[in-house]
């Protein structure tokens, strides 16, 4: 495995490319050059005086283009002793000592590393495996970070870590010593720089912040859910999830179950704003279910109350008879008492 290891930073490391001098900047000091001699035989002070300025200028320019190619070419020189078969093992070695598990695939061309379980301002996030694939050094991201006990947000299963998102590690100011290190061969290093961030948290570069992690409480049931799965009272400001939010059918509003009524009548929700009582009653009635501010049963009892009060006063002119105190005579019949 060191070998396969060395072999492939000698052949993949990234190397600064040599800065070429520009041509454009020879040219123009070799005209300046030319232009300044002739301008003080000449006696022309303020032109000499310019090309002169220039000149230093110009200078300066090339001479920051040569330091450039300098650096470039002290870093293009041969491997540094870290990249010595001895160091890397080494370093394999002592991930042993460092990391939960440590897996050298030789035939795979991948070297993984399992960390503890990572927990974050008491938030559990479980174990990470942190994955190396020798085969794209040299690449951005030649490496995965994988959640052995997964613990996503709740809004999005693929951010397993405030800094993790589908399997990529967001480096933050770690990316040049992660470079730097793959770079050099240093896996040690790597691997320990990688854990480092995996147990830090940055709120400002997190994908999920840690506060939203497990979601959003409902006011009305308690369950954690999805921010954008949640609507917000628009009485009293509490937050519910999709299922306990109540839409009004009166003004078209989301309002929490407390700022809303079931009508009597109709038996759909409305907040307490569209909602009033029966005057006979006082059960509640949406403004549709309500005449006169009386339900239907308040008003059919009070129709059938003066139906009765009508029929109550009629009954006894109608069924009223004349009970005369003697019999009508007839003829032959002597008048008798009754």
């Amino acid at each position: 495995m060191a070998e396969t290891i060395l072999a492939a930073v000698r052949r993949d490391s990234p190397r600064r490319q040599v800065t070429p001098v520009p041509d454009a900047t020879l040219q123009k000091l070799q005209r300046l050059q030319r232009l300044e001699p002739a301008a003080v035989s000449r006696g022309w002070k303020l032109a000499a005086d310019r090309i002169h300025r220039d000149l230093v200028k110009t200078l300066k320019t090339l001479r920051e283009s040569v330091y450039r190619s300098l650096d470039a070419l002290a870093e293009n020189a041969e491997p540094s002793v870290r990249w010595r078969l001895t160091d890397i093992i080494c370093d394999l070695a002592g991930l042993e000592d460092n990391f939960e598990s440590v897996e050298l695939n030789v035939k795979g061309g991948t070297i993984s590393v399992t960390t503890e379980p990572i927990e974050l301002e008491g938030v559990l996030l479980g174990p990470f495996e942190i994955e190396l694939e020798l085969r794209y050094l040299g690449q951005s991201t030649p490496y995965r970070v994988i959640a052995k006990d997964p613990q996503p947000a709740v809004s999005c299963d693929a951010t397993t870590h405030p800094h993790v998102q589908s399997e990529t590690l967001c480096e933050g100011d770690g990316h040049q010593p992660i470079k730097h290190a793959l770079a050099d061969g240093r896996l040690y290093d790597f691997f320990l720089i990688v854990r480092q961030i995996l147990q830090t948290y940055n709120p400002g570069s997190a994908y999920i912040s840690l506060n939203d992690w497990s979601g959003v409480e409902c006011g009305d049931c308690g369950a954690n859910v999805d921010e954008d799965d949640t609507c917000v009272c628009d009485r009293c400001g509490r937050r519910t999830c999709s299922d306990c939010s109540c839409g009004c059918d009166g003004c078209d509003e989301s309002f929490c179950h407390n700022c809303t009524s079931m009508c009597e009548g109709c038996r759909s929700y409305y907040c307490n704003g569209c909602m009033e009582s029966c005057d006979r009653c006082d059960k509640t009635f949406c403004k549709d279910c309500l005449t006169e501010n009386q339900c239907d049963d308040c008003l059919d009892q009070e129709t059938n109350e003066e139906q009765t009060e009508t029929l109550s006063e009629a009954q006894p002119e109608t069924q009223q008879e004349t009970c005369p105190s003697i019999q009508p005579l007839r003829v032959g019949e002597t008048e008798v008492l009754a």
